[in-house]
């Protein structure tokens, strides 16, 4: 039998190790969405997968404005394009939903409290 665990609300979120990233994972307005490909004028406004991190961050691993990265789950590792993005956090990683290129729901462990993520320089 497969066991499953329930996350109360109010659950309080395990602190962060220092070395990995909390995965935050959201739509963006053109994705691989059926309404939005059969749309002669929507389809390929996808931007694709990618990974935004805080410029600081992207500074820390050696990276200007862009750069390439491996991004490693409990369920997932791949190389994304990284994009520094001043929107998000410090120590958080953000990936767009249901992009060309990859599947962000890859890293997500949907019986988690949080998802973290490690990235790497290549």
């Amino acid at each position: 039998e497969a066991k499953t665990e329930t996350v109360k609300i109010g659950t309080i979120a395990p602190a962060a190790d220092g070395y990995d990233y909390r995965l935050i994972v959201s739509r963006e307005l053109y994705d691989n969405g059926v309404l939005n490909q059969m749309s002669p004028s929507l389809a390929g406004l996808a931007r694709g997968m990618r990974v935004h991190l805080h410029p600081m961050d992207m500074e820390k691993l050696g990276l200007g404005a862009a750069g390439r990265v491996k991004v490693t789950s409990k369920r997932a590792a791949r190389e994304l394009d990284a994009v520094a993005d001043a929107s998000v956090a410090r120590w958080t990683a953000w990936m767009p939903f249901n992009q060309p290129g990859g599947a962000a729901s890859d890293f997500l462990d949907s019986s988690a409290p949080v998802n973290d993520v490690r990235i790497e320089t290549l």
